[in-house]
């Protein structure tokens, strides 16, 4: 709501009022073109920066001894200052804590995931396995399929999905989100998945 008020002002007070405004204004800008500003050069190499700390970190995660999480959480909050609020760095930090044992600061950081993008098929991903492992099936269906809804040639999103199918004994519809899974993991993501039931990085 903007409220306007008639003064009766004489020409010398407006006088002193519009210089006042005018040097206000100019300073305003002054300040502005103080400010310092990063260039297209240095943009990129902070995104390079960035994407190269996330791969390091979640190799760190897939080690998950107390030194790789340990450098894990110093390359994510690395990953946060270069490029600030990214959903795909709070969904990494939950899954850290997830590892750490710290499920509530996990769906904590999740749950930031999807403030930041409420799209991130990942973070709900793994707010349907948080769901899982403390027993409410209806949330944890309801966060996997929207998962697969948002990106259904994610193959870890559908990897989680059917792992969370088999624990729920409906192998049949869980093979079939395996298939699918299968078909779309690399050879690398496969290995990376030996001997574990999901994915959580």
């Amino acid at each position: 709501m903007i409220v306007s008020a008639r003064f009766k002002v004489n020409a010398k007070s407006r006088w002193r009022v519009l210089t006042l405004l005018a040097s206000s204004v100019l300073l305003t800008g002054m300040l502005s073109s103080c400010a310092p500003k990063i260039g297209l050069d240095e943009r990129v190499a902070r995104q390079r920066s960035y994407e190269d700390l996330l791969s390091k970190a979640v190799l760190a995660l897939r080690v998950s001894d107390k030194q790789s999480l340990y450098r894990a959480d110093a390359m994510l909050r690395l990953a946060e200052e270069l490029v600030p609020r990214t959903a795909r760095v709070a969904d990494a930090l939950g899954c850290l804590a997830i590892r750490n044992s710290e499920n509530e600061k996990a769906k904590s950081f999740f749950q930031e995931a999807l403030r930041r993008d409420p799209y991130y098929a990942r973070a709900h991903a793994h707010l349907g396995f948080l769901a899982e492992v403390e027993g409410r099936k209806d949330e944890a269906s309801s966060y996997y399929e929207t998962a697969i809804r948002l990106a259904p040639l994610d193959p870890r999103v559908r990897w989680n999905y059917a792992s969370y199918l088999y624990g729920r004994n409906s192998k049949e519809e869980g093979t079939r989100e395996l298939e699918k899974a299968l078909s779309l993991l690399s050879p690398k993501e496969l290995e990376a998945l030996r001997g574990k039931a999901s994915f959580l990085d």
